[in-house]
């Protein structure tokens, strides 16, 4: 079963249902808070090359990500539900993976013992260096999405997130990579931008 939260922020969340029966007072209140917030929409973002990321980085015009409330509500949904789902997973680490991971602010609502596994990716390395710095505890990895190798021999991951970034690389090859990575009992969960009139690469959900 597949629920998604569509809100006036231009963002879409999708997650795998398979056996949760309850919503927690506390999510619900994250999805309320997306539901009425709102953001301003930019252009010319699609498949941009690192150079232009790193630029981008380097002058700040990312650093919202990690103070606007409704970037941080949307994270804080991500990670509610990823600590949700976390209590049907029987792997004894719980790995996560966080693609695109920008400077890392996931963490900030994952549990301790999901922490210790944590790897973040990105493919800016201004972007990575920044995390480091706000982060030094955790672990990110310069590497674009689609060239990204586990160091773990048959790594495989409990959680795998894809935060408003598929429309930005060949999505059909990320998601199959990142599905062969994923353990039998994981889950992935991917938000996806949206505009005003219409949900970006629509065929991604399809």
């Amino acid at each position: 079963h597949l629920v998604s939260a569509l809100t006036d922020s231009d963002t879409v969340i999708v997650v795998q249902l398979d056996r949760m029966n309850t919503i927690s007072p506390f999510l619900l209140c994250l999805l309320a808070l997306c539901l009425f917030a709102s953001s301003e929409e930019s252009g010319g973002w699609m498949f941009q090359s690192e150079k232009k990321w790193d630029d981008q980085w380097s002058k700040g015009q990312w650093a919202y990500m990690d103070k606007v409330p409704i970037e941080r509500c949307k994270i804080a949904l991500i990670g509610e539900l990823s600590k949700m789902y976390s209590s049907f997973n029987s792997s004894a680490k719980p790995y996560v993976l966080d693609i695109g991971c920008g400077e890392g602010s996931l963490a900030d609502f994952l549990r301790e013992d999901q922490k210790r596994f944590y790897t973040g990716i990105d493919v800016s390395k201004q972007a990575v260096l920044s995390a480091r710095q706000k982060r030094p505890d955790l672990r990110f990895i310069h590497a674009p999405a689609h060239k990204f190798v586990p160091r773990r021999l048959n790594a495989r991951f409990s959680l795998i997130t894809m935060a408003d970034m598929l429309y930005y690389v060949d999505y059909k090859m990320v998601l199959n990579k990142y599905r062969d990575l994923l353990m039998d009992d994981g889950i992935m969960i991917i938000s996806m931008f949206q505009k005003k009139d219409k949900v970006i690469y629509e065929n991604i959900w399809q």
